[in-house]
C-alpha cells in the first residue's frame, strides 16, 4: 500500500511538469528506459546498495544518466529518487507514469 502511494506521487509530481512544458512523452519514453536497464542486476545495487556512499552512488547515475542523454528534469528526478532512497520504487513510479500517459493520449 505505501509503495503505491510513494509511486502515485512521484509519478504525478513529475507528470505536473511534463505537462506544464509539454514534455511528459519524453519524459515517459526516458523513465521507461532507465527502468529497463536497472533490470540490470549490477547497475541496480550500485545505485541501491548502501555498502557504497552516498556520493559514489549519485556519481554513477549521473554518468547514466549522462551518458543516455536523458533530459534535465528527468535527470533531476532520478536524483531526487536516488537522494530520497526512493530508486527502488522505479517500477511502480514507471508503471503510474506509463498510465497516466495512456490516459492523456486517451489510450485505453
Amino acid at each position: 500500500m505505501i509503495s503505491k502511494t510513494i509511486s502515485r506521487r512521484y509519478a504525478q509530481a513529475l507528470m505536473a511538469i511534463g505537462r506544464e512544458d509539454g514534455n511528459y512523452s519524453r519524459y515517459g519514453d526516458e523513465l521507461a528506459e532507465f527502468t529497463k536497464l536497472m533490470e540490470n542486476s549490477e547497475l541496480s545495487n550500485a545505485l541501491s546498495n548502501h555498502i557504497y556512499s552516498a556520493d559514489s552512488r549519485r556519481k554513477v547515475l549521473e554518468a547514466v544518466t549522462a551518458k543516455m542523454g536523458f533530459s534535465r528534469i528527468v535527470r533531476n528526478f532520478l536524483d531526487l529518487l536516488q537522494d530520497k532512497g526512493r530508486i527502488g520504487h522505479l517500477r511502480g513510479i514507471n508503471e503510474y507514469y506509463q498510465r497516466l500517459v495512456d490516459e492523456l493520449k486517451n489510450i485505453q
